[in-house]
């Protein structure tokens, strides 16, 4: 009789109910600090430059390394996670169709290899960009001033290559945007590992839409890349040094208007692990605008006795984003 049977990997599929404790969050985020006079370096720091939270050091491993996505994400979209820890024992039978599982391990009575297939909502970030156009950042464009450099009430000509007449000089505030991330203009530098002092200089950098040209939030960034021979080594009048560019800088430009959206999507994902194999968006995505709509508001000082948050004596700025 023995040799009538054969244990083996099987497959079963059924429906279990299993319960949803997330939902997208649909109000801005509301936080307070104790030092009132620097919200937005807080935020910065909490939101971006936490390396165990922070998403944008996964995203450029996964952009530039080919790293992988992060569990119940795939292709920019991420879904709301399920509850699937009921998976992890016999199966429940329920009348109720919140996912369907495969691969049941009869001999263990339990799942070793379970791919769900659920709809949930999802949620992705994209930028939307558009070239700025040649009028925009061509020889007569407002992203650099034509400098002369022979001028001694402006330029040290004493210690500047006399050679050198004409320069130019990249501006603060170009076009509707801030050069770097603030107001100011760049300093340095040349690549040096070329022969003499001749190099050559690339800014790439991003910096956000002022506010007078777009109140709206989240508002539009520029993305830039500047090229040109430069020098860093000539001194203005009469002490600091300036990075002068000897020729008609090269430049690209992108307007990016950041996108936040919503949809519900069809996900079939491993019980597991979270790693979702496919996905299909169900809906037309449609902006979330309601709970990114604060850039920082101040929402006034709370209740300093508030036995809840230990706050005792001490100002608290409370503030939302």
């Amino acid at each position: 009789m023995s040799a009538l049977f054969t244990r083996e990997p099987g497959s079963r599929c059924d429906e279990i109910t299993t319960n949803r404790t997330l939902e997208l969050r649909q109000l801005p985020f509301m936080d307070h600090l104790l030092v009132p006079d620097r919200p937005t370096s807080y935020v910065d720091q909490r939101g971006y430059r936490n390396i165990s939270s922070t998403w944008l050091y996964s995203a450029a491993i996964q952009l530039t390394l080919n790293g992988s996505q992060p569990f119940w994400s795939r292709d920019g979209w991420s879904f709301l996670p399920v509850d699937l820890s009921e998976l992890n024992g016999p199966l429940k039978g329920s009348s109720t169709r919140q996912g369907r599982v495969t691969s049941y391990d009869e001999d263990r009575s339990s799942y070793s290899s379970t791919n769900v297939s659920l709809t949930t909502p999802s949620i992705r970030g994209r930028v939307d960009c558009t070239p700025l156009t040649s009028q925009d950042i061509g020889k007569d464009s407002p992203w650099f001033d034509e400098i002369d450099l022979s001028n001694s009430s402006v330029w040290d000509t004493s210690r500047n290559d006399p050679y050198i007449r004409i320069g130019y000089q990249l501006r603060k505030r170009p076009w509707r945007t801030s050069l770097l991330a603030y107001s100011i203009r760049p300093r340095c530098c040349e690549n040096r590992t070329m022969e003499g002092h001749q190099g050559k200089s690339a800014i790439g950098y991003w910096s956000i839409e002022l506010a007078r040209y777009n109140s709206s939030w989240p508002r539009n960034f520029t993305a830039k890349w500047i090229y040109a021979d430069a020098r860093t080594e000539f001194y203005a009048s009469p002490e600091w040094d300036e990075l002068v560019l000897t020729e008609i800088p090269k430049i690209q430009a992108l307007n990016c208007k950041p996108v936040i959206e919503t949809s519900t999507a069809d996900v079939i994902v491993d019980g597991n692990t979270g790693t979702v194999h496919s996905f299909r968006i169900l809906d037309q995505p449609v902006p979330a605008k309601s709970p990114w709509s604060d850039d920082i508001q101040d929402r006034g000082r709370m209740n300093p006795n508030d036995r809840r948050h230990n706050f005792t004596n001490r100002s608290v700025y409370r503030f939302s984003y």
